[in-house]
């Protein structure tokens, strides 16, 4: 028999909510970490959950530790509309979307 798992997130929900609700039904911290191990990211990140407790409430809080000693320097739009062409993109803009573009490049 299939099962299922329906959220009522009526505020939404955050991916480390998530994940720490799926570990707290059953879901092996180590199968989360295995599956991210498929999107061959080195170490660029780190997965981690820990019990934990909070006005009464208790679960497991996961949380993903993001290496930015290797993130690349930040570029404003111009640069990066400078070093990418899109001629080939431009091609397939519908009218609003050339109007949208037009007025965004516009100083």
């Amino acid at each position: 028999m299939a099962r299922g798992l329906l959220y009522e997130c009526f505020s939404g929900i955050s991916g480390d909510m998530h994940i720490g609700a799926l570990i707290d039904l059953g879901v092996p911290h180590e199968y989360f970490c295995q599956e991210l191990d498929r999107l061959h990211l080195g170490s660029e990140f780190q997965l981690t959950a820990k019990r934990g407790s909070k006005m009464g409430i208790t679960g497991t809080h996961a949380s993903v530790v993001v290496d930015t000693s290797n993130e690349p320097e930040h570029r404003h739009l111009p640069t990066i509309l400078n070093t990418v062409s899109y001629t080939h993109l431009r091609a397939h803009e519908t009218e609003a979307e050339v109007v949208c573009r037009l007025l965004l490049e516009k100083k």
